[in-house]
């Protein structure tokens, strides 16, 4: 009996796609708000001390689309998070300064000139962190078996 991939490959694809997407707005936006913090380094550790199956399997029990879609949240964000930093800091400060001597707020100097001199890496890493919640995700519902899964 030939086994129909299809729904689950949906699955998969819609929740690393909505997680990246999520971690991707918030890890910009906390990558900007957090600037220059030194606390936040903790958080920007947590995937490497709490493999992503394990994240992800601790959500299991009510066993949703929303569910994982929070697991690979909690997975990715910190990775999003310290992609951005480093690319905010990789941009010249002057042009930030010049920017702010021409009149623009930190949010309009932000908007208008860090984030199209950074978007390349952040880019990057959102589709690194696509690949590794698709992967962790298929490692996942491979491990829960045949538990009920709903969509997202």
């Amino acid at each position: 009996m030939p086994v129909d991939w299809t729904p689950l490959l949906r699955l998969s694809l819609d929740v690393a796609g909505l997680a990246t997407a999520i971690s991707l707005v918030l890890g910009v936006w906390l990558a900007f708000l957090l600037r220059g913090r030194r606390a936040v380094d903790a958080v920007l550790w947590l995937p490497l001390v709490f493999p992503p199956t394990i994240v992800i399997s601790y959500f299991l029990f009510p066993f949703t689309g929303r569910v994982a879609v929070a697991a690979a949240l909690v997975y990715t964000l910190p990775f999003l998070l310290r992609a951005a930093r480093a690319a905010f800091q990789g941009v010249d400060r002057d042009y930030l300064n010049a920017a702010r001597m021409l009149g623009a707020s930190d949010t309009r100097a932000f908007v208008r000139v860090v984030l199209p001199l950074a978007w390349r890496p952040i880019i990057s890493a959102a589709a690194i962190a696509f690949g590794r919640v698709l992967a962790e995700f298929a490692a996942t519902l491979w491990i829960a078996g045949r538990l009920p899964v709903s969509h997202p």
